[in-house]
């Protein structure tokens, strides 16, 4: 029995902001549970095994998923992502509130798992907003740039099956995180 409230942050793959308010969520919130998800990819330096990720190798990873193990999983850039069903559920059951960082696709998963799961899609002002934001990191090359735009029009046109929607303003994080608090009446 769900005693917790588990609260799923997703958006556009990039620019959306989704890393930098449920960092904000949980420094004002210390009491939510946000449990590490599971990969196969190596980690990267300043990572912690059981905070960041829990890394395995790929036979590891599909087995976790032949036995069911996983809420939801993701295969992108040669490597497995997963949240693990057990550790959710437990903290859940223990009526600790969880909050998750997933992609458009993983949140919908979770939502059919766990029907109570609060789904918020973190958004933009306008395609303008977010492809500033993304160039704004200096990160990728230009058809890298234009591939993720091109996947976060796809991605927004699911935002209907989210539970809210909420504007991430450009330099106003604050409202954005108030927004996401009233979705689960904190």
């Amino acid at each position: 029995m769900q005693k917790g409230k588990l609260l799923v942050i997703s958006g556009v793959s990039a620019g959306a902001g989704k890393d930098t308010i449920v960092r904000m969520f949980i420094d004002k919130h210390p009491d939510w549970r946000h449990p590490a998800s599971v990969t196969t990819r190596q980690s990267r330096p300043g990572e912690v095994e059981g905070v960041d990720y829990y890394f395995v190798d790929k036979p590891t990873f599909e087995n976790k998923i032949k036995q069911g193990d996983f809420l939801e999983t993701d295969f992108h850039a040669d490597n497995w992502y997963g949240t693990l069903k057990k550790p959710v559920m437990d903290l859940l059951s223990a009526g600790h509130s969880v909050i998750l960082r997933k992609d458009v696709n993983g949140s919908m998963a979770i939502k059919g798992v766990i029907p109570k799961a609060i789904l918020v899609f973190l958004d933009v002002e306008s395609s303008e907003v977010l492809e500033s934001r993304i160039r704004a990191r200096n990160s990728e090359t230009e058809e890298q740039i234009q591939s993720r735009l091109a996947l976060a029009k796809k991605e927004q046109e699911l935002k209907r099956h989210f539970d809210y929607v909420v504007v991430n303003p450009e330099n106003q994080p604050e409202k954005a995180l108030a927004d996401v608090e009233k979705a689960v009446e904190l």
